[in-house]
């Protein structure tokens, strides 16, 4: 019925010792609060509320009927009998295939690609790197991301980790910039979590000889374009305002 979350002492604070109800979304840090509510449109952000227990609210989020794609995502977690929790840290655990708790990490490094590109490509010129597909452009690297699911232990078709909890645990790396916080937390939340709540396969192919998941990967790909499109609106309008309030 209730789950007393000791383990998250370990890893991300004193938070542990406090009863939660086993449904909703529960963001564990303030920032974890706010990379989901950068995900969404700016007006179906004040929908998105803390109850008294720091779970989303679901009356809250329940009277809005939005049709954005991340929202209905987002909504579709919290009403789930599965807690789904949202942290942000470098490390984590999960329980291994020989049921057995082990700590994990995460890392995000950013880098521009091009520059990177001629430090070790020296025979080409950076203009001819980027007609080959090296980006001019900073970008983040590196083990981002992790959604560890209840039994994923055992799940082979699977990364081999799962929950030590019985909850989702959805991890995004403290080095992400905002911005691609929010991005990652679409993936991870809007792309494992929901279809594992959906009872689809939550797992991206390893290789070719398993066979794709394209309904999966495109679930990813239209999260993280309109979680990119709704944050960067909402950006531009607020400053905007705080433009014209000056």
């Amino acid at each position: 019925m209730y789950a007393i979350l000791l383990y998250t002492t370990l890893v991300w604070g004193p938070i542990g010792n406090a009863l939660y109800a086993p449904d909703s979304v529960l963001p564990l840090t303030p920032a974890a609060y706010q990379a989901i509510r950068h995900t969404l449109r700016a007006k179906d952000q004040p929908f998105v509320v803390l109850d008294a227990h720091g779970r989303v609210d679901r009356p809250a989020i329940n009277r809005q009927t939005s049709r954005s794609p991340t929202f209905q995502a987002l909504k579709t977690l919290v009403n789930d009998t599965l807690v789904v929790e949202v942290t942000i840290s470098n490390d984590y655990l999960y329980r291994n295939t020989h049921d057995s708790i082990r700590h994990g990490s995460l890392v995000a490094v950013y880098t521009n690609e091009l520059t990177d590109a001629t430090q070790y490509m020296l025979q080409y010129t950076a203009a001819q790197l980027k007609n080959m597909g090296f980006r001019d452009e900073i970008r983040a690297s590196g083990p981002s991301g992790i959604t560890l699911l209840p039994g994923g232990e055992r799940d082979v078709k699977g990364d081999g980790k799962g929950s030590v909890n019985g909850h989702i645990v959805v991890v995004l790396s403290s080095d992400l910039i905002e911005r691609d916080a929010a991005r990652k937390l679409a993936h991870e939340a809007y792309g494992h979590a929901l279809f594992f709540i959906l009872r689809k396969n939550p797992n991206h192919a390893e290789d070719k000889a398993r066979g794709g998941n394209q309904e999966l990967e495109d679930q990813i790909r239209s999260s993280i374009e309109e979680t990119e499109r709704n944050y960067d609106r909402a950006k531009s309008s607020c400053s905007k305002t705080t433009k014209r309030n000056h």
